[in-house]
């Protein structure tokens, strides 16, 4: 009997102790559960995020964060996202500013009148035949031929800090521009020098050059920009109208980037040559023309012996044709670092 009053009394305080909630408590205990665990992460937006990717070629981890961070605000997005790629870039190139740059490509731009010239460099051929380095060649030139056409001067040759401080139609610098490439390409970069050519008389041609040997054939040319390891500009002057004249002007510039003359040389200096050798000995004159055959170093232009035919020196041939060379630029990769 004690027993079971004793059990009696212990069921009564258990039932007391627990109380089971309500069913509208528990309704509203599981809806907030519900509710806090449904609760939407922020979204971004599919475009911008698709755009984003296509127009800065950034990892789509970068676009999304840019875009989360201003809430789908695709200008603010850009913004940020440039800046960010600017600081990493400069950081970058000054951990590599001491790397050699032998390697990368010369891109030439031309209208009818006017011509650009210019040399990027970088580590390793590998990188100079890489498509995202090609594109920063163009990138770089059409940024330099835009700012160049309004110059009043024929000839405007720009030295590596003048080139770095050319602007683009956004105000970023070229230095800018090759910063952030470093930053993704991973090497060492530099826009080394342009020259900027024109001519306004009808009977003056300004003729080009390309070597490609030894580049990527599959890409040679980016929206009017085309590449080479070795390049050279001419102006000449005289019958640069003649049906063949054209053809005449191109292996000018074949020659100049051939046979790589350092001065265009005068007519004076082959008369003075001329009397010097018609007052030797002819024991002199057969030792004067051993020694210029022996040499084989003459780096005038109008001297040498003229690369299509080389019975003739360039002065005659030009003669020919009623042509003159009135100025000539070469560029060959890597040749200010050796210098």
């Amino acid at each position: 009997m004690k027993l079971a009053k004793l059990n009696c009394l212990l069921s009564g305080l258990i039932s007391s102790s627990i109380r089971v909630p309500s069913s509208s408590c528990l309704g509203s205990t599981i809806a907030g559960t519900r509710s806090c665990q449904t609760k939407a992460a922020p979204s971004v937006d599919k475009n911008s995020l698709s755009k984003l990717r296509k127009q800065t070629g950034y990892a789509f981890s970068n676009c999304r964060k840019a875009l989360l961070m201003h809430d789908n605000d695709f200008d603010k997005a850009l913004e940020w996202l440039k800046a960010e790629a600017a600081k990493e870039g400069w950081a970058k190139a000054g951990k590599l500013q001491n790397r050699p740059m032998s390697q990368g490509v010369v891109g030439v731009m031309t209208t009818p009148n006017s011509a650009l010239m210019l040399e990027v460099n970088c580590e390793t051929d590998f990188v100079a035949r890489n498509t995202k380095f090609l594109e920063l060649v163009s990138s770089i030139s059409h940024i330099c031929f835009t700012s160049l056409q309004t110059s009043q001067s024929s000839k405007v040759p720009l030295s590596t800090p003048e080139l770095s401080s050319v602007t683009s139609v956004t105000n970023e610098t070229i230095a800018d521009i090759v910063a952030k490439e470093v930053g993704s390409i991973g090497e060492n970069l530099r826009a080394t020098r342009a020259i900027y050519m024109s001519v306004d008389s009808p009977h003056s041609r300004l003729a080009n050059y390309i070597h490609t040997a030894g580049l990527n054939q599959n890409c040679l040319e980016i929206e009017g920009c085309k590449f080479g390891k070795y390049a050279g500009l001419v102006l000449l002057n005289g019958d640069v109208n003649q049906e063949d004249s054209h053809i005449h002007c191109l292996q000018i510039a074949q020659h100049v980037v051939g046979m790589n003359p350092k001065t265009i040389g005068a007519v004076e200096e082959e008369t003075s040559e001329t009397l010097e050798s018609s007052s030797l000995s002819p024991e002199d004159t057969a030792t004067h023309s051993a020694d210029t055959k022996q040499s084989d170093g003459e780096s005038r232009l109008l001297f040498q012996e003229f690369l299509i035919d080389p019975d003739l020196t360039t002065k005659q041939w030009l003669e020919e044709r009623n042509l003159s060379v009135a100025d000539f630029v070469r560029f060959a990769v890597g040749e200010e670092a050796s210098s």
